[in-house]
């Protein structure tokens, strides 16, 4: 298992071969709807992706890159790294909890796959044999459903088995 600081370690860090650009996602988006002002009416979500989009992408944290994942956003240059990430390290804590960021790419799996194919098979094609687990464990857990569902969507989509 890979520490990753409780989510704070930049997600490069991880993957030495992995690049991602100067610019943050305000930059290469030009999107300012997610520079919330941070007050008493934005959420803790709502504050937490401001900060990660005036961040430059080659240093966000894994926390960050699971959250962005989660809410489909920057998939566009995160995709390739996130899915490669996951590939190496399917049940890496990055703040949450054992497979946080995975569940997230496998739910975005879609997404992500049209970003970055090759990255997305490799990912796919990693072992979960730990979501299964968790499952057996927390039955009525919805998002970990989800994300074995995706997954088993995705292997299909880029024909491997199971």
């Amino acid at each position: 298992m890979i520490d990753t600081a409780l989510g704070s370690a930049p997600l490069l860090d991880f993957l030495p071969r992995a690049t991602l650009p100067d610019e943050t996602l305000l930059e290469l988006t030009g999107d300012k709807s997610k520079l919330r002002a941070l007050s008493r009416e934005s959420s803790g979500l709502e504050d937490r992706v401001a900060v990660a989009w005036e961040q430059p992408l080659k240093t966000l944290s894994c926390g960050q890159c699971r959250m962005l994942v989660g809410q489909r956003l920057g998939l566009r240059w995160l995709a390739a790294p996130i899915a490669e990430f996951v590939a190496l390290y399917p049940s890496a804590e990055c703040d949450l909890y054992p497979g946080d960021l995975a569940v997230n790419a496998l739910i975005a799996g879609k997404d992500i796959l049209e970003y970055a194919p090759n990255e997305a098979a490799a990912m796919f094609a990693a072992d979960f044999s730990w979501l299964d687990n968790e499952i057996a464990d927390a039955p009525s857990d919805d998002l970990l459903r989800r994300a074995r569902d995706r997954l088993i969507e995705g292997r299909k989509s880029v024909r491997l088995s199971g």
